[in-house]
């Protein structure tokens, strides 16, 4: 459920700049990467080993603009019936409600600057 308000979000703060068409593929490219942020932190830890400390930089930068959907995704534990500690569940509402407030908002600016 968190996560797909949280991708409803995306899609929103996307749509308020783009058209319908790039919004619905720029939440889609969202929903993807969000899923695998862990492997482009693997991807520049290894460059940094490797003497592309700029590269890694980038990436890790690119890596904190965008929401750990991967964190929010429960179906694994649902799927073997793996409880969900209190304080985790809490942790992820929270994040989602941030992630959510933010993107909702800075749509509501961006509309209301093109608006007037």
């Amino acid at each position: 459920l968190a996560e797909g308000c949280l991708v409803a979000a995306v899609s929103v703060f996307f749509s308020s700049f783009t058209t319908t068409s790039l919004s619905a593929i720029l939440g889609v490219g969202v929903y993807l990467i969000g899923h695998n942020l862990s492997q482009f932190i693997r991807v520049a830890e290894r460059l940094q080993k490797e003497g592309g400390p700029a590269a890694s930089a980038i990436l890790k930068g690119f890596v904190l603009l965008l929401p750990r959907l991967e964190n929010l995704n429960l179906a694994t534990r649902a799927t073997y019936l793996l409880p969900v500690p209190l304080s985790e569940g809490i942790s992820y509402l929270l994040y989602t409600g941030l992630w959510v407030g933010f993107l909702v908002s800075a749509s509501g600016l961006l509309l209301k600057k093109r608006v007037v």
